[in-house]
């Protein structure tokens, strides 16, 4: 039997969600002009509440965009369409940049974390 060693290498991992080349992408049907849409200057998780405390489930990258369905009441966070499955999450808005008709948005109660 020969001994086995262990290396530690210092990284820590963090949850990450990153796009999978094998799931289909939506369809994409063209939206009205006005349509709320968001971009991100730095990749941002999209989770299932506003905050830490909530899963994460998909998240934007640089260079794309989403559209965007409701605000958080204090305007922190914005809720879009996911772009990496069917459904909705919610998008910490410090790297965002919202174009397009945000004054219909309906305001939206977080869920329980």
């Amino acid at each position: 039997m020969t001994p086995t060693e262990t290396i530690t290498t210092g990284i820590q991992l963090t949850e990450t969600i990153e796009p999978s080349p094998e799931v289909d992408a939506p369809t994409q049907t063209p939206l009205p002009p006005g349509t709320p849409m968001i971009s991100v200057s730095y990749k941002t998780n999209c989770r299932t509440g506003p905050g830490l405390q909530y899963r994460i489930i998909g998240g934007l990258f640089v260079g794309e965009r989403a559209e965007v369905v409701g605000v958080s009441e204090g305007g922190e966070y914005w809720v879009i369409l996911n772009p990496m499955r069917p459904g909705e999450c919610w998008l910490w808005g410090r790297y965002a940049m919202v174009e397009g008709d945000i004054s219909e948005l309906p305001v939206r109660t977080p869920p329980a974390p």
